[in-house]
């Protein structure tokens, strides 16, 4: 059997694995819930409030759009190119990201090959993406501590919650590490590295790269600052369906909430974290005072939103870079 055909086959399994498990959280809520209260809060969804969150998904593309923009501004060695004809790597990048749970790297690579396609230096784009990479995990850490912030001031932190935050802080660490790393060793990539398919040829590329972008603070700050955006924009996306749903959340409770879940999904092995983010979602919802069946729908419609609708586009995308 030949590597990719065996990568092909685990990512398989992992996406059933996910089915799996998310078909048996619909069916524990289903069995502890009032369907009849479900389909009622279902059916006075406020349509205006739906819009909001739309409009902030979107939003989550345009910011994933601006921070390869600002790599590539920075960067001053390559043909301009308009933002617009960036948010589609944008939202392609937060699919592929999604589909192969990598810490955010997955996309790094296909968008790389999509820029040089609109125009730009392989170099150029190459730093764009890896700064955003370094935005990304400063962004993630900012948001985890804020979030265990929210809930010691929210209420004891439980056992759990303190070591799903330890085990992403270290992730945290790890990731930013190995960039580094690759910086060091730009110049002379050692043998086995080059051997990884799809990353190897570009190993020393990705070594400059990392260099580059660790040298530019204003580079950093701005992309950490639009990767933070983009956790807010998805945690406000999940506080207009709240509110569509007929409740008042604090929308700082609903950043904790959703930060929390996505750590979860970050630890697992399964593409998009699915059902590990949907029972973390309803888990935090639940401890932030919200009924089952308003976490339930709640989460359901987010994921809807940020996971099952941008697929299908998402590999659209990918497929044509790809090729």
């Amino acid at each position: 059997m030949s590597q990719k055909k065996k990568k092909s086959g685990i990512r398989k399994v992992a996406w059933i694995a996910g089915f799996i498990l998310l078909a048996a959280l619909v069916f524990v809520a289903a069995k502890k819930s009032d369907p009849k209260k479900f389909l009622e809060i279902a059916s006075h969804a406020s349509p205006r409030w739906m819009g909001v969150a739309v409009a902030l998904q979107i939003g989550t593309y345009v910011c994933a759009a601006a921070v390869l923009r600002l790599g590539l501004a920075r960067g001053r060695s390559t043909k301009r190119v308009g933002l617009l004809r960036l948010v589609p790597l944008g939202l392609m990048k937060i699919f592929v990201d999604q589909a192969l749970p990598t810490g955010g790297a997955g996309g790094t690579i296909l968008v790389v090959r999509a820029m040089e396609k609109q125009g730009a230096t392989q170099k150029s784009a190459t730093r764009a993406v890896v700064a955003g990479l370094f935005g990304f995990y400063f962004a993630y850490a900012l948001a985890v501590a804020l979030s265990l912030i929210v809930l010691w001031m929210h209420g004891p932190v439980n056992r759990t919650v303190r070591i799903l935050a330890s085990l992403v802080g270290i992730v945290l660490l790890a990731l930013p590490a190995l960039l580094v790393w690759l910086a060091h060793v730009s110049q002379s990539p050692p043998r086995w590295l080059r051997k990884i398919p799809f990353v190897g040829s570009r190993a020393r590329l990705l070594g400059k790269a990392a260099a580059d972008a660790m040298k530019d603070r204003a580079l950093l700050a701005g992309d950490t600052g639009l990767q933070l955006a983009i956790f807010v924009l998805d945690s406000t996306t999940l506080y207009a369906i709240l509110h569509a749903l007929g409740r008042d959340p604090g929308p700082v409770r609903v950043f904790a909430s959703f930060t929390m879940a996505s750590v979860a999904a970050t630890l697992s092995v399964l593409p998009g974290g699915v059902g590990v983010f949907e029972a973390g979602s309803i888990l935090m919802l639940r401890l932030m005072g919200e009924g089952l069946e308003v976490a339930f729908a709640a989460t359901i419609l987010f994921r809807g939103l940020s996971l099952w609708l941008p697929m299908l586009p998402g590999s659209i995308l990918a497929r044509r870079v790809m090729s």
